[in-house]
This record gives structure tokens, sequence and C-alpha cells, in this order.
């Protein structure tokens, strides 16, 4: 399973950069940097560097589970957030 970039919002926006920014934001609530992030969820900090770096390549669903495990929250919370409100129907 893949979260790929194809997917728009209005705003231009892809579903992973989307995804990428939701990061960003949880990891900046709980003060923490990549590498606290990385520490708790078991996901290197440099796949997190390289993400930031390209973020057209895919976040696979694996590494999804454990970066929401860090942020102790279900899918539907992380994806309830106005950054994923006008990203278009389908991948």
């Amino acid at each position: 399973w893949l979260i790929q970039g194809g997917c728009k919002g209005s705003d231009g926006m892809k579903l992973n950069e989307a995804t990428l920014k939701r990061i960003d934001e949880l990891r900046a609530q709980r003060g923490w940097t990549y590498y606290e992030l990385a520490k708790v969820s078991g996901v290197s900090k440099n796949t997190f560097y390289n993400y930031k770096r390209e973020p057209d390549k895919y976040l696979t669903l694996h590494t999804c589970c454990k970066i929401l495990g860090a942020f102790d929250m279900s899918f539907s919370q992380f994806f309830d957030s106005e950054l994923f409100d006008n990203l278009e129907d389908g991948l």
C-alpha cells in the first residue's frame, strides 16, 4: 500500500504533501524534533528528511501506521484536518 502524491486539492496540494504537513503539525504540537519522532515511531530520521526533501516520494501504509502509533491516533483522527478537505477523489 502506498500513499501517492497524485491526488491534488483545489489549492494544488498533493495528498502526500498534505500528509507531511499534518505530520509536521502534530510533531510541532508535541515539541518533538524529527529525531524524537523517529525514536518514538521507529521510522528512521533519514526517512523523514528524504520525504521532506522529495515530497513526491511515496509514503507506505506501514510507515504511516508507525507514525500514527507515535502520535497515538487513528487514521480517522489523523485525516480529520482541513489540510485534507479539498483533495480530489481517488489517487
